[in-house]
């Protein structure tokens, strides 16, 4: 944290914890008094401004006669800096679940669609083929069932095509 020891032991814990509100210190302080024990998460201040996460294990004990609080404070930085890249990994790994399926979704659409059109385009090569088919009609469906995207540009009224 930064402090030297003289400073550290002169401070006391509400000039190191970070309590959200002097209530939330009270609360912790009737608990200890109630169980004897208590452990929470907190928030240090070190000397050099940063706040550190920490968890709190405090524990009333009796030393010579006299009953004593007894806290020992755990670093948590590193745990919630994992934490936190778990999080973002969980937000990636949903993201990459989605675009799965999506493509799952599309590929089978796709599917549903294709097998229809390959029929009709089956058809309209037969149609184009056929001899006894003679007229324009004939020739633009045997033309036309090779390119799907030609479709629309093929099927005009026979008054447009002139």
């Amino acid at each position: 944290m930064g402090y030297t020891r003289d400073e550290m032991l002169a401070k006391s814990p509400f000039d190191i914890d970070l309590y959200p509100d002097p209530a939330t210190a009270r609360a912790r302080i009737l608990e200890l008094q109630a169980s004897g024990s208590v452990v929470y998460e907190a928030v240090h201040l070190a000397r050099d401004g940063r706040h550190i996460p920490v968890e709190i294990s405090a524990h009333l004990i009796e030393l010579h006669g006299q009953r004593l609080a007894m806290a020992m404070a755990r670093d948590l930085t590193e745990r919630k800096r994992a934490e936190n890249d778990r999080q973002v990994f969980q937000a990636q790994l949903m993201h990459v679940h989605k675009l799965e399926s999506l493509g799952t979704l599309v590929g089978g659409v796709a599917h549903e669609i294709n097998n229809p059109i390959m029929g009709i385009m089956n058809y309209a090569e037969l149609i184009g083929e056929d001899e006894r088919l003679t007229g324009s009609r004939g020739r633009m469906c045997g033309r036309s069932s090779a390119r799907p995207s030609a479709w629309p540009r093929s099927y005009r009224r026979p008054s447009e095509s002139a």
